[in-house]
């Protein structure tokens, strides 16, 4: 078969990202990426459970930041609690602490208290059973507020809100040299 055109030139291997300190994050063009899947593969090392103690207090916060960002722009609040990452409710909540993520933390505040005495269950199956019994129209209402809250530099009146890209960035810088892998094994 003859090839039309010219000839395909080899791809280069994908870099896969590796950073033992945060700052290393800032060599690549997306250090929130690059610092995203460096933790990932810390804390999924089986692919079924999510390590947290693989990762630094620091790295921790910011990967627990960003996995309740990804999980609910994907598929909303009920797909963070529904998925293992609502294992981590408690744990997240106090990460956006650290964070400085008001606004991230009032809105799971608001989810957690849908939960029977506000308490989200850390046993996936027992989530998923009290996830039945909250309305949709609850969580479905909780999306739209965030999705109008949080991740867009100003609002309707030009108010400031929150910026969860900047708060990651800023965090990142603050603890540049801090590990991302925990120093205890």
């Amino acid at each position: 078969m003859e090839q039309v055109g010219r000839p395909a030139k080899p791809r280069s291997p994908k870099v896969v990202p590796k950073c033992t300190y945060i700052g290393d994050a800032f060599q690549y063009k997306d250090p929130v990426q690059a610092l995203w899947l460096t933790m990932v593969a810390l804390v999924c090392v089986d692919g079924s459970q999510i390590n947290l103690n693989k990762l630094s207090r620091q790295a921790c916060n910011l990967y627990l930041l960003e996995l309740l960002d990804r999980e609910v722009q994907e598929g909303g609040f009920e797909q963070f609690i529904h998925n293992r990452s609502g294992d981590c409710f408690e744990e997240t909540k106090a990460a956006l602490v650290d964070l400085g993520a008001a606004t991230m933390l009032a809105f799971l505040e608001k989810v957690g208290n849908l939960f029977p005495l506000g308490v989200v269950p850390k046993d996936q199956a027992l989530r998923r059973q009290a996830l039945q019994d909250i309305p949709e129209t609850c969580l479905a209402q909780l999306d739209e507020e965030f999705i109008q809250s949080v991740g867009c530099p100003l609002d309707g009146s030009g108010n400031q809100i929150e910026d969860l890209r900047q708060i990651t960035i800023a965090y990142m810088r603050v603890h540049a040299e801090c590990l991302v892998a925990s120093s205890t094994p």
